[in-house]
């Protein structure tokens, strides 16, 4: 099977959370949905254009490419920026502090699979092995560009738990696709991170459809879903 991989890092990201209260946070990693709107991006789908009430046609295009993302670190520093909107637009005339959280130098390595004959994923695959972009692009804010790099195609392979041995799950899982074990080893330090996250849109709300996504180096008893194995890892596919 091949599979398309690339890093995507920059010196600060930001993809908001719909439910926020005096800070507008953001989740920890980059997600499904924002990766395929940079992927829209990069081919020149234009978001601007979209009917309410209707998918983002990026999303809508692109959904069924299937996406796994490895950060390379479990959790990136986060700080929190204070802007003050002074044009009067979104606050009747007077000035309005906005506080945003920022994530500081993240990369993560993102693996690509076309499942169902995508008709943009050969442009899309062009595009990145040639280094092209229509519009530039960000990491979640306008002003935290995007940079791609480390584009190459591999070969991959799906695994069945019951019958291949796993040690973990490199990239970020879905905890109720996978049965998880503490390994015993106390030599081996535990990682584990959790957190919902996007995995798509809900095409009748229109809004997020979010997952407890995890990232650890427990063992893997069980799983309701094929892992793929590709570049010496073991990936989960969203």
């Amino acid at each position: 099977m091949n599979v398309l991989k690339f890093n995507i890092s920059g010196l600060g990201a930001s993809f908001s959370r719909p439910h926020f209260n005096s800070v507008i946070s953001s989740y920890s990693h980059i997600h499904k949905v924002s990766i395929l709107g940079i992927l829209g991006a990069v081919i020149g789908i234009d978001k601007l254009h979209n009917t309410k009430g209707l998918l983002p046609q990026f999303y809508e295009e692109l959904k069924d490419i299937k996406v796994s993302i490895v950060p390379h670190e479990v959790k990136f520093i986060k700080k929190t920026e204070h802007i003050i909107e002074h044009t009067g637009f979104n606050n009747a005339g007077s000035n309005l502090v906005v506080r945003i959280e920022n994530i500081i130098n993240p990369s993560w390595d993102i693996y690509l699979v076309d499942s169902n004959n995508n008709k943009h994923f050969e442009k899309i695959k062009d595009y990145l092995l040639n280094n092209k972009s229509v519009y530039m692009p960000y990491l979640g804010r306008n002003h935290w560009f995007a940079e791609i790099s480390d584009v190459k195609e591999i070969e991959g392979s799906f695994i069945n738990v019951d019958e291949d041995e796993i040690d973990c799950i490199d990239s970020l899982v879905d905890i109720n696709e996978v049965e998880l074990e503490e390994n015993d080893d106390f030599t081996v330090e535990r990682i584990y991170f959790k957190e919902f996250m996007p995995v798509g849109i809900n095409e009748v709300l229109m809004q997020y459809e979010e997952e407890q996504l995890v990232i650890t180096n427990d063992i893997v008893v069980s799983a309701n879903c094929k892992l793929l194995e590709c570049d010496d890892k073991v990936l989960y596919l969203i």
